[in-house]
């Protein structure tokens, strides 16, 4: 019995706590804002990459990385080029007139 009037006595003082409450104020154009917030689309990986690529420190560091590899694919090809007979060895290996068969038995 002790138990059961100890629980409705702790029942009491929480209602009774709620008699003095009044309505929360707020400021002017609350809901509108915090409905604005709530139907506000995140914004997708892809939109985040593109703003960052459209600034101009990223465009010019992209073509002057562009521009880097370049020159040094073209400066090698001229350096592979300056081989002397490194295309006439390459003519002769693939030369379609002279046909030779192999032939196990002949040393």
């Amino acid at each position: 019995m002790k138990k059961d009037l100890a629980v409705e006595q702790k029942i009491q003082e929480i209602l009774s706590s709620l008699d003095n409450i009044s309505k929360a104020e707020t400021d002017a154009f609350f809901y509108t804002r915090l409905t604005a917030k709530l139907t506000r689309q995140e914004d997708s990986v892809w939109m985040n990459i593109s703003r960052f690529l459209a600034r101009p420190i990223v465009i010019g560091f992209l073509l002057l990385a562009v521009l880097v590899g370049d020159f040094m694919v073209f400066s090698s090809r001229e350096e592979d080029s300056a081989v002397p007979g490194y295309a006439e060895v390459s003519q002769d290996d693939y030369n379609l007139q002279s046909i030779t068969y192999y032939d196990p038995e002949t040393p």
